[in-house]
């Protein structure tokens, strides 16, 4: 059990961690989207990691890249305040909330305990996806995309608490949701954007669950978003797609339909600008 200083010094390295990555992402991409590339993208590495026996080695290795990042940004004294939009503080203020709301909590749905909670304490406790010996999960047929980037912050953080279990699950998915951010332009859009992003992050899956249907359909919003803001540049810009799809189909099985889905319109879009 770690101290709450341990926590909040691994708390800090952890934003630094993160804080790299954006500064290398917000040259390429609107800092809204970025937020969501790149969760996406621990979490599809995380989940590759973890079909190969590698979990805690690409931990370490995404965990420091993204450290090493940030020493280079002070080093050309990059400012902070580009990462900064109506859509981040949206974030921030959100994240806040949300630690207020699931600080503390227990599992309470059946489904958490005969899978998705019960997935995430074993890759924490065990270092490795479940095999054979681990009796305890009912649907050993599910992918493990969620647990995955979920054991990534819990290791950084050093617990794993149900709460904070919960809690890294909606930041994921508040980060995905951020996305529809990038089409917001005045007050009134940017109030729209904030009423449907609580819709979202709220109304279908409860936040003290780790149930992944939320997830699934914000992953596919963000990587539709991506789409349709980047709809002259896909041809440039679609490789930033990949965490997306890989992802999506790492969540859940039915995640594959979403990605026919995707690549069907960026197919539209490519026979229609030639």
């Amino acid at each position: 059990m770690v101290s709450l200083l341990e926590f909040g010094l691994r708390s800090l390295l952890l934003a630094l961690s993160f804080y790299g990555y954006l500064q290398v992402l917000s040259k390429r991409i609107r800092i809204e989207i970025a937020v969501s590339v790149l969760l996406s993208a621990i979490g599809a590495v995380m989940f590759l990691a973890g079909m190969g026996n590698m979990l805690q080695e690409m931990t370490i290795l995404i965990f420091c890249g993204g450290l090493y990042l940030t020493y280079r940004s002070i080093r050309k004294k990059e400012s902070p305040f580009v990462l900064l939009s109506p859509g981040i503080c949206f974030f921030f203020v959100g994240s806040a909330v949300l630690l207020y709301c699931v600080y503390g909590m227990k599992f309470e749905a059946y489904d958490d305990f005969s899978h998705w909670a019960t997935a995430a304490k074993s890759l924490a406790e065990y270092d490795r996806f479940p095999n054979a010996s681990n009796t305890d999960i009912s649907f050993t047929s599910y992918p493990l995309g969620s647990a995955s980037f979920i054991y990534y912050i819990t290791k950084i953080l050093g617990i794993s608490s149900e709460w904070i279990q919960c809690y890294t699950q909606n930041i994921l998915i508040l980060s995905l949701v951020v996305s529809i951010f990038a089409f917001a332009s005045g007050l009134y859009a940017l109030i729209a954007a904030a009423v449907v992003a609580v819709f979202m992050v709220v109304s279908n899956v409860a936040i003290v669950a780790l149930h992944v249907d939320t997830l699934l359909t914000v992953t596919a919003v963000a990587a539709f978003s991506f789409c349709l803001y980047y709809k002259d540049e896909l041809p440039e810009k679609i490789w930033y797609l990949l965490p997306y799809t890989v992802f999506l189909i790492s969540i859940k099985n039915s995640g594959i339909l979403f990605v026919v889905f995707l690549y069907a319109y960026i197919a539209y879009r490519f026979l229609k600008s030639n």
